[in-house]
């Protein structure tokens, strides 16, 4: 991903997504393509058959457990990076801070000063960017799954509508 783009641009512009190596980290990719064919289908729903609903209940499926496993990842990664963040905080507090304050008066290390140096210090930046795409990412998968859940809920509901109603119109199609 370049510096200009954003986390969603790269989800949408393809079927899988590629997540550079980080630190200790190495590189991923997140697979989608379920996800998109799901969401290619998605209409489908609106007009559900008896014909139609195993296959449109094994799409939703399919893309559910994707975005699981995919969720269940990235929830990892964000873990790993926190920890790695705060790493870095340490690091830079304990030795680049200790440096930069050494000749300042000391009336000038307060805790506004120390927040601002992380904030400027490079090492601690890249970690909270890498934190924030993460954390875009948990939440685009993480609306995804509750997507595949209504619609597989509104499948269900919506089959077993006719089959209670006991006529078969919806054996063709609405």
């Amino acid at each position: 991903m370049t510096e200009q783009a954003l986390p969603a641009d790269a989800i949408s512009s393809g079927l899988d997504l590629k997540l550079p190596s980080f630190r200790d980290q190495a590189a991923i990719s997140i697979a989608l393509s379920n996800l998109r064919e799901a969401e290619r289908r998605i209409i489908e729903a609106r007009t559900v058959s008896l014909i139609t609903y195993n296959d449109l209940e094994y799409c939703f499926g399919e893309a559910f457990r994707e975005c699981k496993t995919n969720l269940t990842t990235v929830s990892y990664l964000i873990a790993k990076t926190e920890n790695q963040m705060e790493r870095s905080k340490a690091v830079a507090i304990m030795e680049r801070y200790q440096e930069y304050i050494k000749d300042k008066p000391s009336k000038f290390d307060t805790a506004d000063t120390r927040k601002s140096f992380l904030a400027l210090d490079p090492e601690v930046q890249e970690a909270k960017d890498r934190l924030d795409s993460l954390k875009v990412l948990e939440y685009f998968l993480d609306s995804r799954v509750k997507v595949m859940e209504n619609v597989s809920r509104y499948l269900k509901k919506s089959i077993d509508a006719d089959l209670r109603s006991g006529i078969n119109s919806n054996l063709y199609g609405r």
